[in-house]
Order: structure tokens, then C-alpha cells, then sequence
């Protein structure tokens, strides 16, 4: 308290990001019409006698100012499902359902300088005040393919990706503001089909996931990804470090798959891209996983309709499982395919792999999964499966340290 007439208080970040969307626009009320309202539930005053009804509704005007206007951060994209990730700052909320975004303003630029205006008339909700989604089809996905040419931030031809938001964009935004936001909003894309099986290369024995003459080191280092050996892959880079992307099939499941495997680096041998971390920053689906260059990973993302699959990437196949373990796997799944209503689940696969050669030191090695909302467009909800047995050796031993870090909210599951 300040006084018996007035208080002060400082939101958190969790729930500044909660309430920005709804006071969307500086003054009395939203831009939908809504008149902004602090209500104080019962016992919202501590030190009111017991007896009393403090509880106070409505009437309780809150006047804003100084709403930032939304703007575009950058973008990530999938070419195996279609997903664009779109992170940003200022959302707002519009009154209604499924119409925070108008896709129809977003434009791609890419191979060639050419560009790719949305022609969806779909709208989606933005997932929380810095980050939204929609999963491209159709017309859209196809045009948006041939742009986003190869994996990384660049086309072939070394056109930097771009995502451009027209005026009126963010449909919940203030009239007066101007919102357009059309430079500098780079595109990171995952893994791209290369089609040509590492340019036809020989397959090679022992090479037991890219076959052919590809750059990877721990693709054949005796990691179980479960997936079956592919000619479909391209050395790229992501974030300035090389990588190999690729599509695939999981051995036990049938399910398409992309995957894009990290090898360990020397520190100080790659250019950062991204500037949100010093770390190798790589999306994998809806997911943004970031490694330090001397950890390697083996990721991939791939949409599961079936619960078989599920049960399966959860560790449904592991016979030691006790009952307690396969009732609690059981409820997550419920839970997944609850919340998918028949659209799949989106499940990212994250396999840490310790370095091949020495350790790094007495420091753990710091791997971040961003996991965003937890969910992308089409009410489909991610899941994300960490993989940690390739951080330790055949006794069960840990081969050094590292820490998992988790940030966003969603579901995860960690095995190994």
C-alpha cells in the first residue's frame, strides 16, 4: 500500500505477457470495444476482517498507455509439415475467436528475390504476446517451398529469407497505430528434401542414417535414432554451423520424418547467425533447440496420428516399465489426443550426443528447448522427447556433464 486510498504493484514477465494482449490499445478500452476492468476477488484485501465481503467486480476502470505496437522478431519454418513460427513483440489480441493474425498480410521473400504473399483467408490466434503459428498448405506451402530453398537463413543463390507483415497485420492492434513491418524479419528454415540423395553420392557401409558421402560424423557414431538410413539429405548450416538435414522414416512407426543432425564443434569455428543466443540456435518443428558448439545433437520432428506411435516415441516399447510408469504414459497420451481433436500431434525428438573426442572441462554443457506455447496452429498440440542416452556410456555412466534447460510451456518426456 502507498495509502489507504491506493497501492502499487509491478507485474511479472509471465504476467505482463498475459495481460499485454488484452490492453491493446493506450486509453479506457480495447480495440474490440471492451471497456478495460480490474476486478479483486474476495479476499484480495489481507488485512480486511474475515466477516467482511470484500470481493469488487466491476466498475473498476483501468486506463493504459504507452501500448507498444506489435513487430515481428523473426520466424521459423518447417518444409516437412508447413509450420511457420512467427515470434514477435506486442501482440495483442482481437475480440473473437481465431483472428488475431490476418495471415493474408504476410509476405515470404526468398530464391531469387521473389516473393510470396499469403493467399489463405484463414486467420489464427497468436499463441501468447511474443509468438504465434499456422501450419501452410495447398497453394501457399508450395509457393513458400520453392522460396525457402535450402535449410538456414539464405536461399541457394544467397538471398536472406524474410517474412514481411503488411499494415493491419496483427488485426487487434490500435487503428491509428501503423504496424507494417517489412524488413528485417529473417526466416530460419529446418530441414529442406535435397531430392538428389546427397547428390547421388555411393551409399557407404557403417554410415547408418545419411548413406552417401554426407558431412555428419554422429549420424554413424552408434546412436539408436530408430529411423531408417535415407539418401535424402543436404549439408546446410544453421545458425553458421554446419549441419545435415534430411528426410526420413522412423523404423518402428512408418511415420515421414525430418531430421537435422548437429556435429560437435571447436568453439570459435562458426559465425552466429542468430542474435538471440551465443549458442547454436536450431529449429526443429515448433521448437527452437540451442546447443553450445561443442555438443552434438540429433533431432527431428514429424506429425503422429496414430497412439500406437505415441505410446511407442514415449516409451511404450520399454518392457522394464513398470505400471506406474505405463498408467502415467497412458494419462499423457489421453491428454495429447484430447487436446488434438483428430489434427495429430506434433512430436519433436531431441538427442543430445556428448562429444566424440575428450570432454569439455569440468563446465556442463548447456542445452536449451525452447518450447514456445506448446502447441501450434490447427489446435495441434507438440510434444517434445528428450533422448539422453547418448549422453552416457554402455555401463550406464555419464560421459561428462550437461544441463537440460527448459523454457516455454508444453509437454515434454525425457528417456535415456
Amino acid at each position: 500500500l502507498t495509502s489507504a486510498t491506493g497501492f502499487t504493484l509491478t507485474l511479472s514477465a509471465t504476467d505482463r505477457a498475459g495481460v499485454g494482449p488484452l490492453l491493446n490499445q493506450d486509453g479506457t478500452s480495447a480495440t474490440g470495444g471492451t471497456t478495460y476492468n480490474l476486478a479483486a476477488a474476495e479476499n484480495w484485501t489481507a488485512g480486511a476482517a474475515a466477516a467482511v465481503t470484500d470481493a469488487d467486480l466491476t466498475g473498476n476502470p483501468v486506463t493504459v498507455a504507452n501500448v507498444p505496437a506489435p513487430s515481428i522478431t523473426s520466424a521459423t519454418y518447417d518444409p516437412a509439415s508447413g509450420l511457420l513460427v512467427v515470434t514477435a513483440t506486442g501482440l495483442p489480441s482481437a475480440a473473437g475467436t481465431a483472428n488475431d493474425i490476418d495471415l493474408s498480410q504476410l509476405t515470404v521473400t526468398g530464391a531469387g528475390g521473389a516473393t510470396h504473399t499469403l493467399t489463405t483467408t484463414t486467420d489464427v490466434e497468436i499463441g501468447s504476446a511474443t509468438r504465434f503459428s499456422a501450419t501452410l498448405g495447398g497453394t501457399d506451402k508450395s509457393a513458400v517451398d520453392a522460396l525457402l530453398d535450402q535449410a538456414g537463413t539464405q536461399a541457394a543463390d544467397t538471398t536472406v529469407y524474410n517474412l514481411a507483415a503488411a499494415e493491419d497485420w496483427a488485426s487487434g492492434a490500435a487503428a491509428a497505430v501503423t504496424i507494417a513491418d517489412l524488413t528485417a524479419n529473417p526466416i530460419t528454415v529446418a530441414a529442406v528434401s535435397s531430392g538428389g540423395g546427397g547428390g547421388g553420392s555411393t551409399p557407404e557401409t557403417g554410415d547408418d542414417l545419411f548413406s552417401g558421402d554426407d558431412g555428419s560424423v554422429i549420424d554413424g557414431g552408434g546412436v539408436d535414432t530408430g529411423l531408417n538410413p535415407t539418401t535424402d539429405f543436404t549439408d546446410t548450416t544453421l545458425d553458421g554451423a554446419p549441419v545435415t538435414t534430411g528426410t526420413t522414416t522412423d523404423s518402428r512407426t512408418g511415420e515421414s520424418v525430418a531430421v537435422v543432425v548437429s556435429d560437435p564443434s571447436a568453439p570459435g569455428e562458426r559465425t552466429d547467425v542468430d542474435p538471440s543466443s551465443p549458442e547454436v540456435d536450431i529449429p526443429v518443428g515448433g521448437v527452437k533447440v540451442s546447443k553450445p558448439e561443442s555438443l552434438g545433437l540429433i533431432a527431428t520432428s514429424r506429425v503422429s496420428t496414430e497412439r500406437s506411435a505415441l505410446e511407442t516415441l514415449t516409451g511404450g516399447d520399454d518392457a522394464a516399465a513398470d505400471p506406474e510408469e505405463a498408467a502415467g504414459r497412458a494419462a499423457l497420451i489421453d491428454s495429447l489426443e484430447s487436446r488434438a481433436a483428430g489434427g495429430g500431434v506434433e512430436v519433436v525428438q531431441v538427442t543430445p550426443v556428448w562429444p566424440s573426442e575428450g570432454g569439455a572441462g569440468d563446465a556442463p554443457l548447456r542445452l536449451t528447448i525452447d518450447l514456445g506455447d506448446g502447441s501450434g496452429s490447427d489446435a495441434r498440440p507438440t510434444l517434445v522427447v528428450v533422448d539422453t542416452s547418448a549422453l552416457y556410456d554402455a555401463a550406464g555412466a555419464p560421459l561428462g556433464p550437461v544441463e537440460i534447460v527448459v523454457a516455454g510451456a508444453g509437454t515434454l518426456v525425457v528417456r535415456g
